[in-house]
């Protein structure tokens, strides 16, 4: 059991670490959650985080480690999923992206990110039908990402239909007019 200075002390930790990631200090976000761990070894988020800041710094065997630690002690921790999902896929692991993806969605069918990026993965293996259905679930849920018709875009151009691609690749570019991978690919 901890006490509460311990307890208020991890908490501390955990804090700073997630304003060193925000700047963009990923050793010290990294350091910073290894401390609040080191006080309270059960913190899932802690896990969660440090994976992610490992993640930015493509260390994805640390950061895959973080995150199925996380698991061992939630396995209903469906960003902990998402996140796992992103770093196997980021490693050119892409079936074992798409298990952990899934079962994000199973967690969570309204989360939007974990179809978008389960998409991805069925693009990289030219799954292009599975693609365009996650794409399709990821713009239904959040109709406002400009990212899933940037890459819907690629898919329909992938298959041939240029006036699809112009569509989608267009409405990228209206929802997000800094999208510069839009821009380039139109």
């Amino acid at each position: 059991l901890m006490t509460d200075d311990l307890a208020l002390q991890e908490q501390a930790y955990y804090n700073r670490g997630n304003a060193y990631y925000g700047k963009g200090a990923f050793d010290r976000a990294i350091e910073d959650f290894g401390k609040a761990l080191a006080i309270d070894p059960k913190d899932v988020d802690a896990y969660n985080n440090r994976g992610w800041a490992l993640t930015q710094k493509q260390d994805y065997d640390r950061a895959i480690e973080d995150f199925s630690r996380a698991l061992e002690l939630n396995s209903e921790y469906a960003l902990a999923y998402y996140n796992r999902g992103n770093a196997f896929l980021k490693k050119g692991s892409a079936d074992r992206a798409i298990k952990d993806l899934t079962k994000a969605i199973e967690l969570n069918p309204e989360y939007s990110l974990a179809y978008f990026q389960r998409a991805n993965a069925y693009f990289s293996k030219n799954e292009l039908d599975r693609a365009l259905e996650d794409y399709n679930n990821s713009a239904k849920i959040n109709p406002s990402y400009a990212d899933v018709y940037n890459n819907r875009g690629w898919v329909f151009f992938t298959k041939g239909n240029s006036a699809l691609a112009l569509r989608d690749i267009s409405k990228a570019i209206s929802l997000n007019p800094d999208l510069s991978r839009a821009y380039a690919n139109r």
